[in-house]
């Protein structure tokens, strides 16, 4: 996995495999925690696959170069996310 960006399919097909995990995911993809509660207060009445989406479309919109496949991929792996990363990997 390279330094593809990643794109809102990307987002939108992994983000079911994410699950509750989203908001570790999150940590590690460097979002700050308290932009990570805004986002949970925000979207608290959304099912916890939107809020996964959200998540990581505010991840990607704040620095879109950095935003690579391979840092998913990375923080997938650290956070235990591996039906989200077999997922990313088949969209390749």
């Amino acid at each position: 996995m390279g330094s593809e960006l990643v794109t809102e399919e990307h987002i939108y097909l992994i983000s079911p495999d994410v699950g509750r995990d989203w908001k570790d995911l999150l940590r590690g993809l460097s979002i700050k925690e308290k932009a990570i509660e805004n986002l949970s207060l925000d979207l608290k009445h959304e099912t916890i696959n939107e809020q996964c989406i959200q998540g990581l479309i505010k991840w990607k919109e704040r620095d879109p170069q950095l935003a690579t496949i391979k840092t998913l991929a990375i923080a997938l792996r650290n956070v235990g996310c591996f039906d989200a990363l077999l997922t990313l990997q088949k969209l390749r």
